[in-house]
């Protein structure tokens, strides 16, 4: 790791600008992610934070 960098919650701008530069983790709520199969997620990413993720990019896939 590099640098750590604190981002508050839905600064969506700052969170793709790290991400350009670097892997991001991230902390979500799994719930919201059970019945994800592929492609971009685009479903809501809830309140109830309970796991990391590693964010590794961003765009668009063919459906969206």
């Amino acid at each position: 790791m590099h640098r750590l960098l604190h981002l508050e919650v839905q600064i969506y701008q700052k969170l793709l600008s790290a991400v350009i530069q670097q892997p991001v983790t991230v902390a979500v709520d799994s719930q919201k992610f059970m019945l994800y199969q592929k492609g971009v997620y685009t479903g809501s990413c809830g309140t109830s934070v309970d796991r990391g993720m590693l964010l590794v990019g961003y765009g668009k896939d063919g459906d969206n």
